[in-house]
């Protein structure tokens, strides 16, 4: 008899052995998609670079071969623990003569368990790869089409399609229909890992429990229980039945063991998740079991399973962290931008966080009741394990914190700028680079410094536009430039929330303001880059801090496009849009305003 918790851990030692596997297949793909892609997207096609993945399987399956005397030795050592652990729970019940015998014969049964564990494991295989190629081309697939609608840059969909490679991971279908070949369960593959090893463990020591029975004469079996069983299964736990059908002895009437509890059934004893086992028991003798256990710590089943799911969503989530880690440090590798970097760091930081937030959590648990309730599994954490990254060297100030720094106030007043204006600069020279605001806390003191310099002297800054007109106007244009590279859909939701308007007209105005051409005095072409709707658009959707002219201006020109298409003339429909919203008129006032101040 094998006890529920050390069944929930069986697989664990295995499961680390393939995230290695999965660590090193990630990492190829993603560096070859890294060095190939962009070319790939631009000339060749998808066609191109799925056939290029496939060309890549040898190597996959050699990675397979590299770890498989790893593999190996982990399936030994768990099956000889797991089978030995539970010989001696089941031994330990029965005569002298019976223990000798059963002993006798476990080094076959050991062999015969890690021999079907590796039969098992030779499918798994088969299906990493599979995966791992399937993972390839869905994240090819959407790179392709972000770049042919424009919505992305072939290299900034390609470090998305990285990115979203190790943060998915390597899954199989662990499921399908019979009828309809469809996949009905999809696992990662730790996780399907984990759950064959861990059921063969449990089947072929269950079956040995039925063969040592067998050879000492004993009869009756007790199952073991565990808090959270499934309400199925909670009926029949922690119960002593008979082997023989049902029978009473001395007095006292047992059941039928197949019968009540399902065994060799899928949804029974022993099937899929299930973490019970059995035992023999002879009247008289002490039990080890409740029908309805509680736990050491004294807290209610249920509370106790609510815990120890909630370490293993952290534990997914720290594994998760750490393979994104790994491909944004491939990234950063590749291409040693400022933004690169700063994805880096932001993801160390992320990772210190969630291990900070397990540990705390596992001893917030453990002080709930009368012993501790949880324990820290670090198979569980492991991902490969750990990229090795450059030690940090973020800065971890704010951009607030940054701002209110002696030097940048030095600096700011010998300009004869407001800490408003400087944010805003920065704001925009971070969209320049890819950086999001909330990335700048992640890069280092000297860098910070530098795009400290160059925003407050670039003229993008909230000033008329009579001062600077050529840094202001290049600006602009800068500006108009980021956002034409941006995820259009993205762009147009967030002016639409801030705007507080209709996704539909929002889109209207940004494809009249953006994209479309008109007739204008000089032409028929796109309007040009203005400095001052740079500014609205960027406290609008980059800096959350609109302005009340900022407000109006998707407004105006959702309007004027209307009226355009209606067969107004854009100086007529601009003259009638200004009715209901004029931008012009509230941007001067807000000028002039700021003069006078």
């Amino acid at each position: 008899m094998l006890d529920p918790d050390y069944l929930d851990r069986a697989g664990d030692m295995v499961a680390a052995v393939y995230g290695e596997i999965e660590a090193d297949m990630l990492a190829h793909l993603c560096r070859l998609l890294l060095d190939k892609g962009a070319e790939g997207l631009g000339q060749r096609g998808t066609t191109a670079l799925n056939l290029l993945a496939q060309s890549a399987a040898p190597q996959l399956m050699a990675f397979i071969e590299r770890h498989r005397e790893d593999a190996n030795r982990a399936v030994l050592r768990t099956v000889e623990d797991a089978l030995g652990r539970s010989d001696r729970t089941d031994l330990g019940r029965m005569p002298k003569d019976a223990r000798d015998a059963a002993g006798r014969t476990l080094p076959r049964q050991v062999e015969l368990t890690a021999r079907g564990i590796a039969e098992i494991l030779e499918r798994d295989n088969v299906d990493m790869a599979q995966g791992a190629l399937s993972l390839w081309n869905r994240c090819v697939a959407e790179a392709a089409a972000k770049v042919n609608t424009g919505a992305e840059t072939a290299e900034r969909a390609i470090h998305q399609a990285v990115r979203r490679m190790m943060r998915e991971g390597i899954s199989t279908v662990a499921y399908r229909d019979a009828e309809t070949g469809r996949q009905t369960v999809v696992n990662r593959i730790d996780v399907a890992v984990r759950r064959h090893v861990r059921t063969q463990i449990a089947q072929d020591g269950m079956r040995r429990t039925l063969d040592v029975c067998g050879g000492a004469g004993i009869r009756l079996v007790e199952v073991s229980s565990h808090g959270g069983a499934r309400p199925s299964h909670a009926k029949w736990q922690g119960r002593v039945y008979s082997l023989d059908g049902d029978v009473e002895i001395d007095g006292v009437r047992y059941r039928d063991f197949y019968r009540e509890t399902g065994y060799g059934k899928v949804d029974g004893l022993g099937g899929a998740n299930c973490r019970h086992s059995f035992g023999p028991w002879a009247p008289g003798t002490p039990r080890m079991y409740s029908a309805e256990p509680s736990h050491p710590s004294g807290l209610p089943s249920d509370e106790v399973y609510r815990l120890t799911q909630g370490q293993r969503r952290r534990e997914r989530d720290i594994r998760q962290t750490k393979r994104e880690l790994a491909g944004a440090q491939l990234i950063a590798d590749k291409d040693a931008s400022m933004a690169n970097i700063a994805e880096v760091e932001k993801l160390k930081a992320k990772l210190r966080g969630q291990q900070d937030g397990l540990r705390r959590y596992i001893d917030e648990a453990n002080r709930k009741g009368g012993s501790p309730v949880l324990q820290r599994s670090p198979n569980r954490e492991w991902a490969g394990d750990m990229p090795r990254v450059r030690k940090t060297d973020a800065s971890r100030r704010t951009m607030g914190e940054f701002l209110d720094g002696d030097a940048a106030k030095r600096s700011l007043k010998a300009r004869g700028m407001t800490r408003d204006d400087a944010k805003l600069a920065l704001s925009s020279e971070l969209g320049s680079r890819g950086i999001p605001e909330q990335s700048w806390k992640y890069l280092s003191r000297s860098t910070q410094r530098e795009l400290f310099g160059k925003a407050v002297n670039s003229g993008a800054i909230s000033q008329p536009m009579g001062t600077g007109r050529k840094r202001a106007e290049a600006h602009a244009k800068r500006y108009y430039e980021e956002l034409a590279n941006r995820d259009r859909a993205s762009t147009i939701a967030k002016i639409a929330e801030a705007s507080g308007m209709d996704v539909t007209d929002a889109e209207r105005a940004f494809m009249h303001l953006f994209v479309e051409e008109h007739d204008l005095a000089d032409g028929h072409r796109k309007f040009d880059p203005d400095y001052y709707m740079a500014q609205s658009i960027q406290r609008l959707i980059d800096t959350g801090r609109p302005l009340p002219h900022d407000l109006v201006l998707f407004r105006h020109e959702a309007l004027e496009a209307r009226y355009m298409a209606e067969g107004m003339t854009q100086g007529q429909a601009h003259d009638k849009a200004n009715e209901l919203y004029n931008y012009q008129k509230m941007l001067k006032e807000w000028i002039d305003g700021r003069e006078g101040a």
